[in-house]
């Protein structure tokens, strides 16, 4: 196959992929490859759903969920005996699904430790990989030669490997050949491994836990859809985790809109937090994307107005700087303060809203523990009634259902659907 013939191929298997969804495929001399719609989007719709290439679980988290579907671990797990506890399983089902990869990945994996503590790389990054090579081997060895494979799209992604730090790309560039001369059970060229190491760094999403309400990361992926989405810090779209509703797409990222979308609009999102002030994004984003964002909002001074402090003086002004002196002058009273002052406040006022948003997902997390309670509260009432007839049960489960109801009017109030739900259930008892 020639080169004109393997980039039509690429072409057409992109837009296969992307037909089921109401964006399409756009190519620019600015831009590259980027995504716009199609037609007009509302707002709150899923506009792209997205299997990982291949994803691992953050090895902090190697003990708490499934290596295989990422559901969250019980005191049954059942762990691999070979990767000396660095792979876990929910069940036998989940390990006999993984056997096939895994039992490549195994060796490499039991070394990772040793080889990432040795070089200085990261374990996440390097497991990523591993997983990757080895899912690549069985499809090179499965797939029709005439056709294009999902690794083809992988390692069409962006890698900016000029662009990566030297030190890091030395490590790195060890590390790989440690990894294929002593590790792997096949053959790969350690420059594979650098590439595929660059194309992570500059392209991977978290993999959010899917019985978690606050989008937490528990694990790293690769989607070269996804991938494709432009950045902006005026976003349309917003990343999100697996539908819980469906335990099949447990590992997949969504696009979803978060405002009205014209036709031909361009789909983007946000790779970082929109709070930072315009010159801490564009130098994040210049550190680990390797741009300088020229959108809307970064070309404006509304985001340095937004970020700015109120003058400790009149109360009415702000601080601004329009020269490259290191004091901040108040736009209406003329007061003054220094760089290190402003700074100080500025950080004082982002770990308060730091440790105020940690307080809000605890919130969120310890809602959906008691909600697991209260359903199982709600299934212990069931029991009781259904196998109540002959047995004076009913009071047990009139109990529980009650004490169901009192938590769910202290939590959630008088009004709200979920405490109207079991306020229902409870009269359906009462009738019984």
């Amino acid at each position: 196959m020639d080169v004109a013939q393997h980039k039509l191929l690429l072409k057409n298997k992109l837009l296969q992929l992307l037909a089921p969804f109401p964006i399409k495929l756009s190519v620019s001399k600015s831009k590259g490859r980027f995504i716009k719609a199609e037609t007009d989007i509302k707002a709150g719709t899923t506009i792209l759903k997205e299997k990982s290439a291949a994803f691992v679980l953050l090895r902090e988290n190697l003990e708490d969920f499934c290596d295989f579907c990422s559901k969250q671990l019980t005191h049954d797990a059942i762990a691999c005996e070979g990767c000396r506890k660095q792979t876990f399983y929910c069940n036998q089902v989940c390990m006999e699904n993984s056997k096939k990869f895994h039992s490549l990945e195994c060796k490499p994996v039991t070394d990772l430790r040793g080889l990432s503590a040795f070089h200085k790389v990261d374990y996440n990054l390097f497991r990523l990989i591993i997983k990757l090579l080895v899912k690549e081997h069985f499809d090179s060895n499965s797939d029709n030669e005439h056709d294009v494979s999902l690794f083809d799209l992988v390692y069409k992604m962006i890698s900016h490997e000029k662009l990566q730090n030297e030190n890091w790309l030395k490590a790195v560039t060890n590390a790989a050949i440690d990894l294929v001369e002593s590790s792997l059970p096949f053959k790969v060229d350690a420059k594979k491994v650098v590439t595929l190491a660059c194309i992570i760094n500059s392209n991977s999403h978290g993999i959010y836990n899917p019985h978690s309400s606050t989008n937490d990361i528990i694990g790293l992926g690769l989607f070269p859809l996804t991938a494709l989405i432009n950045h902006s810090c005026v976003p349309n779209c917003v990343f999100l985790g697996a539908d819980k509703s469906k335990l099949s797409d447990e590992n997949d990222i969504m696009v979803r809109t978060l405002t009205d979308v014209k036709k031909g609009d361009e789909i983007v999102v946000s790779y970082l937090d929109l709070w930072s002030p315009n010159v801490d994004r564009r130098l994040e984003l210049l550190a680990t994307k390797h741009f300088w964002c020229e959108c809307s909002r970064c070309n404006s001074s509304d985001g340095d107005i937004i970020s700015a402090i109120h003058c400790e003086g009149c109360r009415e002004g702000i601080y601004v700087n329009n020269t490259t002196s290191t004091q901040y002058s108040c736009e209406k009273c003329k007061s003054v303060i220094s760089t290190e002052e402003l700074n100080n406040i500025q950080n004082c006022a982002k770990l308060e809203f730091e440790a105020s948003f940690e307080l809000y997902k605890n919130g969120h997390a310890a809602l959906g523990e008691l909600e697991i309670i209260l359903n199982k509260m709600k299934e212990d009432g069931l029991l009781l009634i259904n196998g109540g007839d002959g047995i004076d049960y009913k009071k047990e489960a009139k109990f529980n259902f009650n004490k169901s109801l009192e938590i769910r009017e202290l939590i959630y109030g008088f009004d709200h659907q979920k405490t109207l739900m079991t306020r229902g259930e409870l009269a359906l008892i009462e009738d019984i």
